[in-house]
């Protein structure tokens, strides 16, 4: 995971655990960067009825034991990597997303909230938040994961012949980043991709003049086309990668026809996949935009960590506060 040296480590909650923090201080030490750990405080909008007097003492007192819980928390870890401390005021998403503009992290590693299911974590939470609005890669991490992945799942979603310049650089970077998590952790990597052959359901009932021959014909060249992308990305990934560290992982790429929601998450649930590297984000440069429908169902039925990426150009619409 060489690329992450400027890391973002979110504690905080039920959910925080030492292998989290172990995790994050393991790719910093590695990639030789820094770890900052920050701590939101959310208040209740129910304290503006309090004296503005004692709401600031109540706020500073509420700081001051946080950033002490955190220095006992990475104190021991401190002389393995350069790490910070932070705790801020506010609503959790926002202030994690601006932390990373105004510092240009490159990665936010985050425990999941609230039970052990990542499926019943996501929607409407801050991770889901994250994962539509943070403009670097997110990594999710389920409560009670094991501190060793033995099973990376790489899912990328391709169109052959799309021309879609966009998607294929976010596949690379899907690869990229699967592979190099498989090495670091020593684990297996399969790859995985979702295709559909829609031409009997286009042509149902228009009494179309196209016979079934055709039809299928159709569905054998989208097949080859998809296969024939596929085959050419392992050959740059492979080549990317160079022969001592391709024979060392080996992965396995899988090309199953079928719904990416389903496929993805019937592969997760029978070969115990620990973490799966994916994309969440199909369009860029829309203020105000929505995740895609396949990539919200696949995190929505999923029970395993997330490492989320972004595409190439990818633009937040979080803005800080002076630019609002």
């Amino acid at each position: 995971m060489k690329r992450f040296t400027n890391i973002l480590l979110v504690a905080g909650g039920d959910n925080w655990q030492e292998t989290a923090l172990n995790r994050a201080v393991s790719l910093a030490k590695e990639n030789q960067g820094t770890l900052t750990v920050i701590d939101i405080v959310e208040l209740s909008a129910d304290l503006e009825i309090i004296a503005r007097k004692k709401i600031d003492k109540f706020k500073s007192e509420i700081v001051s034991r946080r950033v002490a819980r955190l220095e006992d928390m990475v104190q021991h870890v401190r002389h393995e990597v350069s790490v910070q401390t932070m705790v801020i005021l506010g609503t959790a998403f926002l202030e994690i997303i601006r932390e990373v503009l105004r510092n240009n992290y490159d990665l936010v590693m985050k425990m999941s909230g609230g039970g052990r299911r990542l499926k019943d974590l996501l929607v409407g939470s801050t991770d889901m938040h994250l994962l539509r609005k943070c403009p670097c890669p997110v990594w999710l991490m389920k409560p009670g994961e094991p501190v060793q992945y033995q099973h990376v799942l790489a899912a990328v979603d391709i169109e052959p012949e799309s021309g879609d310049r966009q998607k294929t650089a976010l596949n690379k970077q899907i690869l990229e980043m699967a592979s190099s998590l498989a090495i670091s952790e020593f684990s297996r990597l399969d790859i995985i991709h979702a295709w559909v052959e829609n031409g009997h359901t286009i042509l149902d009932g228009i009494g179309s003049d196209f016979d079934d021959a055709e039809v299928e014909g159709w569905g054998e060249k989208t097949r080859q086309l998809h296969r024939s992308w596929f085959d050419e990305q392992e050959r740059q990934l492979l080549n990317s990668l160079g022969k001592d560290t391709t024979d060392y992982l080996a992965p396995q790429l899988h090309m199953i026809e079928g719904e990416s929601c389903k496929v993805i998450t019937d592969f997760v649930k029978k070969n115990m996949i620990d973490i799966v590297v994916m994309g969440t984000v199909a369009r860029t440069g829309i203020s105000g935009f929505f995740m895609g429908n396949t990539a919200e169902s696949i995190l929505n039925t999923i029970d395993c960590s997330v490492l989320a990426v972004k595409p190439p150009g990818f633009i937040t619409p979080v803005t800080l506060p002076n630019e609002e």
